[in-house]
């Protein structure tokens, strides 16, 4: 089981300087509920990928702090985040894909005390 924390970075980026928020939940949405784009086209999802998006989607939408993945849920969203292509470029992004290749891995028992 991998433990990710759902953390919130700003950053700035751009001539204006304007401060964003990189914030994990919310980018992790955006990977689940969109498709993959290839050669500048979305890549259609099927029904099983769906399904796993789903679940691990609902796991993230309920959790607060941090997510507790099990293995197989774990390695489908870290192939989607390191698949993911980005519109800015700061170290913010590279902490989260960090954050998500780097997942603590966790005893199981961690989970039943949640």
């Amino acid at each position: 089981m991998k433990k990710i924390l759902l953390k919130k970075i700003d950053f700035q980026s751009g001539k204006d300087e304007k401060v964003w928020t990189l914030d994990y939940k919310e980018q992790f949405m955006s990977v689940l509920n969109n498709p993959l784009v290839k050669d500048g086209r979305p890549v259609g999802i099927s029904v099983a990928d769906m399904e796993t998006r789903l679940r691990i989607r609902k796991l993230i939408q309920e959790s607060a702090g941090e997510v507790l993945l099990e293995s197989v849920d774990y390695y489908f969203l870290k192939d989607l985040v390191g698949q993911q292509e980005w519109m800015a470029v700061d170290n913010a992004i590279i902490e989260f894909v960090n954050d998500v290749r780097n997942a603590e891995e966790v005893p199981v028992e961690e989970k039943k005390k949640k």
